[in-house]
């Protein structure tokens, strides 16, 4: 047997060695939840990074050789400077 505590509603700590089968389903409900809200959330983050980060070719203070503009969606997407993708991934500690 393993010895694990975790956080139930309200954030009060729970003896997960205590708990029944249903207030381990309902444990695992909320975290999945969670999880899906914040799933969410990173995806909402990541689109206006991406917003932040557009890069109008046409525009006339448009320097290349600074830093350049990339394609990185499909048709139609807007163009996004080139180190956006790996600053996002550092953000989010990938990289």
């Amino acid at each position: 047997m393993f010895e694990a505590a975790s956080t139930g509603p309200g954030g009060s700590p729970v003896d997960l060695t205590r708990c029944s089968v249903g207030q381990l389903a309902g444990l695992f409900e909320r975290n999945h939840r969670a999880l899906m809200q914040a799933e969410c959330q990173a995806l909402m983050l990541a689109a206006a990074w991406a917003d932040a980060h557009e890069v109008d070719v046409d525009a006339g203070d448009y320097q290349p050789l600074i830093e350049r503009a990339c394609f990185v969606g499909g048709d139609g997407t807007p163009a996004v400077s080139e180190f956006c993708a790996a600053e996002l991934g550092r953000c989010r500690r990938r990289g």
